[in-house]
């Protein structure tokens, strides 16, 4: 479930990367071919609306230093077009730089209060930043200004699952499938909140429909998997975490899941090893170092379980709750922290 709702952010920017269409882009084909096509354009046509274009080609193409200098030059040209600073926030969001995203929504709204697209994609950077409140008024009001706005629901239902509002999630994902029944992330993520409230009957019809949706996406054979794994039934569960893997070999989320089957099935050295291979692929992965040093303390192996805590403690995580459970660990188990 928890990287199935990232995943729905980074659809959203790549939606809104193609409401590029706004500022009248239709080129096709791939990000180099776009710049080289709006570098022509600008050097014959200089407005604002075509650097927009380039600066979101440079965007597509991971090169955000120039897509800012074109966003840039767009405004210099003309100080009121919104998409401008819209696209710039994009960029900015893209690159973590989130309080000058959100003043560029906000210049955007100021320009057009009813900019549907800077509401929901400013709801996303509140909601990056954990700040759920504002980010369910942005998401709120985009779809108020767009009551077919699927991306904002969804976004909203993911918000609503943060904050433990599981009914309030599930009627959010209830409306993208209402507007699209095609739309294989929103079953995904209803079935994913149903697990969390132990729907699991409910999960896994909703999990089956987004696999038939979309059958080439790791995420749902991950978040199926999971249904499997709350209702015993370790291996359509390690079936559906393999095929996950299959689909996507840096799916860190997969092997920890994977591991907790081994875990229950008391297979501890194949648990380990998926632990141990979510951890290279996500460093900072803290559920994958605690179930690794867990197993440790099952098998009396303490200074195993030991070095597994102090990985994690050294693993340049933000996460200070979890650095405090994992120092507390350490002192319980007989070694010292720093």
């Amino acid at each position: 479930m928890r990287r199935r709702l990232s995943c729905c952010i980074l659809l959203l920017l790549c939606f809104l990367s193609l409401g590029l269409t706004a500022c009248g882009s239709t080129i096709s084909g791939d990000a180099d071919s776009k710049i080289t096509y709006y570098t022509k354009v600008v050097n014959e046509n200089p407005s604002a609306k075509e650097y927009t274009n380039l600066g979101i080609a440079y965007e597509k193409a991971g090169q955000y230093d120039m897509a800012i200098v074109n966003y840039n030059k767009a405004m210099e040209i003309d100080l009121q077009f919104a998409p401008a600073y819209y696209s710039r926030g994009n960029t900015y969001k893209l690159t973590r730089q989130y309080d000058l995203a959100i003043a560029d929504y906000n210049k955007a709204i100021e320009i057009n209060p009813k900019y549907a697209l800077a509401y929901s994609n400013r709801g996303n950077v509140y909601q990056q930043m954990g700040q759920y409140d504002m980010a369910i008024v942005d998401f709120t009001k985009a779809i108020e200004l767009n009551p077919k706005y699927v991306i904002a629901y969804n976004n909203r239902g993911n918000t609503y699952n943060y904050r433990n509002q599981y009914d309030l999630a599930i009627a959010d994902y209830s409306k993208v499938i209402e507007l699209d029944p095609k739309e294989a992330l929103a079953y995904s993520n209803r079935g994913g909140t149903y697990n969390r409230i132990k729907k699991y009957d409910l999960a896994l019809v909703d999990l089956n429909k987004a696999i038939e949706l979309n059958p080439k996406e790791a995420d749902e054979y991950n978040n199926r998997g999971d249904t499997y794994t709350y209702i015993g039934q370790y291996d359509q569960a390690i079936a559906d975490f393999n095929k996950a893997i299959e689909l996507d070999s840096k799916f860190a989320f997969a092997y920890h899941n994977r591991g907790n089957v081994w875990k229950h099935k008391e297979q501890y050295d194949l648990a380990i090893a998926d632990y141990n291979k979510a951890i290279e692929l996500d460093p900072k992965y803290a559920d994958a170092y605690f179930a690794k040093a867990y197993i440790y303390e099952l098998k009396k192996q303490n200074q195993d379980a030991i070095d597994t805590y102090r990985s994690f403690i050294n693993s340049l995580t933000e996460d200070k709750e979890k650095i405090r459970k994992a120092k507390e660990k350490v002192i319980s188990l007989g070694g010292t922290v720093t």
